[in-house]
């Protein structure tokens, strides 16, 4: 009676198609390719503390493609170091940082 005294409907309740925001956003995201960008970036903010003032100064982090971080290395000596001894110890960090978003890496020369 109260809907016809006003002119309207009342709506029926939509309530059970309502989703967190939060999931949404993130779906996105990923179906954009934006998600690795971000991490990308906060990757290389991080670089620094995540290994250090000298292998800093000689690689940064180029991109996050499918959780593979790829970075670039400035001398071939600095590279192979970071390949064979220091891989898994950077990898450890990355992960306890950012969780399972990173799944590997692999260095370039560049």
């Amino acid at each position: 009676m109260l809907a016809d005294w006003r002119g309207v409907d009342t709506p029926a309740d939509l309530s059970g198609y309502e989703k967190p925001i939060a999931g949404v956003i993130q779906k996105v995201l990923k179906r954009a390719g934006l998600e690795d960008r971000l991490n990308h970036e906060e990757v290389a903010a991080q670089w620094v503390s995540t290994v250090g003032d000298f292998l800093a100064k000689h690689s940064r982090p180029v991109s996050l493609r499918r959780g593979i971080l790829h970075i670039a290395v400035a001398q071939a000596a600095v590279r192979y170091d970071m390949e064979r001894r220091l891989k898994k110890d950077i990898l450890t960090k990355l992960k306890e940082r950012y969780g399972e978003t990173i799944r590997g890496l692999k260095f370039e020369n560049g």
